[in-house]
Order: C-alpha cells, then structure tokens, then sequence
C-alpha cells in the first residue's frame, strides 16, 4: 500500500503552487513598465497615486457624513431608504470619477490600463 495524499492536502498544494505562479508572472509583466520609469517619474507617480487615494479618503468620508445627516432627518421607512440609494449612487459615482483620474495617471506615465472589475 503506497502513502496517499487526501485531496485536501492535495488541494492546499495545487491552490498554493497556482497562486506563487500567478504572482509570479504577475511580478515579471508589471517589471518591465516599472523599469522604463526613471526615479524622478516613480517618484512622480508615487506622489500621484498618494494624491488620488487621499482624494478618495475625503471623498467617503464626505459621502458618510452626508448619508448621516439624511438619515438623521428622515422621518420614515422611505426617507431612510432615499438616504441609503443617494449614498450608494455617490460611492457609484466616486469610484468611476477615480477609476477615470487613475487611467489617466497610467496613461500619463505610459503605463497600460487596468482591467475594469465588475
């Protein structure tokens, strides 16, 4: 009888190997683009992406003060879930005005684009 590996154990292993592969091949594609950037331009992007994230930041926190002060006021089950759709509409909207500002800030560096995920 020889020794056999449960397919959980299995599993984890496969899972794990697939995983070091994907980043690794994700770490060579993104190399090459990372490289053609000169320090000043990395430095420059850096500041770039800080800038957008901290736009983000204050951004959400403007959407949450927001969406409290309309559900403070609302009076009932309606006015609660108006607050709630006007909240999800400005996430909607703030994350497709940034999305919009990043692929330009990787256009600008000769970056390529990120994929959309839905």
């Amino acid at each position: 009888m020889g020794f056999q590996i449960g397919p959980f154990r299995g599993g984890l292993a496969a899972a794990a190997f697939l995983a070091l592969q994907a980043s690794t091949v994700q770490a060579q594609s993104a190399e090459p683009f990372q490289a053609r950037l000169s320090q000043s331009q990395r430095q420059q992007l850096f500041e770039s992406r800080r800038a957008l994230e901290k736009k983000s930041h204050a951004g959400r926190i403007a959407i949450l003060q927001e969406a409290d002060r309309c559900i403070t006021a609302a009076t009932d089950a309606q006015g609660y879930r108006q607050c709630e759709q006007k909240e999800q509409q400005a996430r909607q909207e703030l994350r497709t005005n940034l999305r919009t500002e990043l692929q330009a800030m990787r256009s600008q560096f000769g970056l390529p684009a990120k994929p959309h995920k839905p």
